[in-house]
């Protein structure tokens, strides 16, 4: 007996119309109840998974609008050309020119980072450094290692 073969079709035409989906839909459209025949397709039309509401939307390449910093979002639900919330976290760390502070790094990935952020501390890809602000306050300084090594400071400030 020849498997069934699925189209791209169906996944095309309805995120095309809808713009987003969550996997639940995807498998209606295709008419399946196997999240990898719908994980198969949307690799077929290079797709992305949100960063915001656990993963659980998806978009495809072509639809999504990215803006300077790689997000883009559509109903509050939010993507990163960088992927997961904790890869587009270092990305924004790798490419801060002069930092940010909690709040607006927050405000610029519309959403709290300091778990994703302190993952990466605890895996060794960013390094944070204390800094006395003047105000009898101190914050925390979430750095490239690379630029952190050349004597560079600078990228995310994370309030103590």
């Amino acid at each position: 007996m020849r498997p069934v073969t699925f189209s791209t079709s169906p996944l095309r035409q309805f995120l095309r119309r809808n713009r987003i989906a969550t996997l639940p839909e995807l498998k209606q459209v295709l008419g399946t109840t196997a999240d990898i025949t719908v994980f198969r397709k949307l690799k077929e039309l290079s797709y992305h998974a949100s960063y915001s509401h656990r993963g659980s939307f998806y978009t495809l390449d072509e639809i999504a609008d990215f803006d300077d910093h790689g997000l883009w979002s559509f109903n509050s639900v939010w993507f990163s050309r960088h992927g997961t919330l904790v890869d587009t976290a270092e990305a924004f760390v790798n490419q801060a020119p002069a930092g940010y502070f909690a709040a607006e790094r927050d405000g610029l990935l519309h959403l709290p980072v300091k778990e994703p952020l302190l993952r990466l501390v605890r895996q060794g890809r960013i390094v944070r450094q204390s800094l006395n602000s003047g105000a009898q306050q101190s914050a925390l300084l979430d750095c490239n290692l690379a630029k952190t090594r050349r004597g560079t400071v600078g990228n995310f400030c994370d309030p103590a």
